[in-house]
């Protein structure tokens, strides 16, 4: 037998076929049920605030040749580009004085020393230009810059506040591999 509607919604948990029902609502006061529920259950857990994240594609150059991506190293029909530390600070601090509490840094993948010391370097100076009463920690940081070393995360670790750096590697399924093996060691 089917749960009702009202019962589903107050599930914090649900099978597949629980989801499938709620993506194929198409009664309006269906769906409006629905709407309801997740706003109250978002504003639950999150508070009624909206949080801001900006996202600073700062290079497409890619060592890597993925065969999905449209940025991959063997796409000659890409202009490839690359920003400056100056340009990076300040899309980094125009996020801090716009009321955003992260940004993320997304590049192609690179693992040469001159690109790892560069976004070390940033990461260092993203945070000290961040802090302010509003973001006493610093702007939170995520990144998306592939598949790095264990000792390659360790480093731009160092350069801001602990609890404010995340990293998002998504590009392939052996990332998650690599990205598993870095982050249990280092409690990031």
């Amino acid at each position: 037998m089917t749960k009702p509607l009202e019962e589903l919604l107050k599930q914090t948990e649900f099978s597949d076929d629980d989801i499938v029902r709620l993506l194929g609502l198409t009664a309006p006061e269906d769906c409006l049920k629905l709407k309801r529920a997740a706003y109250d259950r978002t504003t639950e857990i999150m508070g009624d605030r909206v949080f801001y994240r900006g996202l600073i594609e700062l290079s497409n150059i890619c060592t890597d040749n993925c065969r999905y991506c449209g940025i991959r190293k063997d796409n000659h029909a890409v202009k490839r580009y690359e920003m400056t530390k100056e340009e990076i600070l300040s899309q980094a601090k125009w996020a801090a004085d716009h009321g955003y509490g992260s940004i993320c840094l997304q590049a192609g993948e690179r693992r040469d020393p001159k690109f790892v010391n560069f976004i070390a370097e940033c990461l260092r100076d993203i945070h000290k230009l961040s802090v302010s009463p509003q973001l006493p920690e610093g702007l939170g940081v995520t990144i998306s810059l592939g598949d790095q070393t264990k000792e390659t995360y360790e480093l731009w670790a160092e350069r801001v506040t602990r609890n404010y750096l995340n990293c998002c590697t998504v590009r392939r399924a052996t990332t998650r591999k690599t990205w598993s093996a870095a982050f249990s060691a280092l409690s990031i």
